[in-house]
């Protein structure tokens, strides 16, 4: 008697505008307040991992400026301010 194999099947994809990604987690978590241990802890990001994203790759997508001010993350509403990115920078040389 012969087997016979199911065939698999592939779960589809969705288009790419319902799709839900860390970015627009962590904006939309931004936006309302949270801390970056809120943001963390919904990423599954360590700390590190999400200072690099929020420092690095956050600003070039949004072309604004990312702060922490009072322990949580806030958006400028002007365009950047200097070349860094995190609260309690100046733009001048570390010294």
């Amino acid at each position: 008697m012969k087997t016979t194999k199911k065939k698999a099947t592939r779960a589809k994809k969705q288009p790419k505008s319902a799709r839900t990604t860390k970015t627009d987690v962590v904006l939309e978590m931004i936006r309302v307040g949270k801390t970056p241990a809120d943001l963390c802890a919904a990423t599954e990001w360590q700390a590190h991992t999400l200072r690099g994203f929020i420092s690095a790759t956050l600003p070039k997508k949004l072309g604004r400026t990312i702060r922490l001010v009072d322990g949580k993350y806030s958006i400028s509403k002007e365009g950047r301010l200097n070349n860094n990115s995190l609260a309690g920078t100046t733009g001048g040389p570390v010294t």
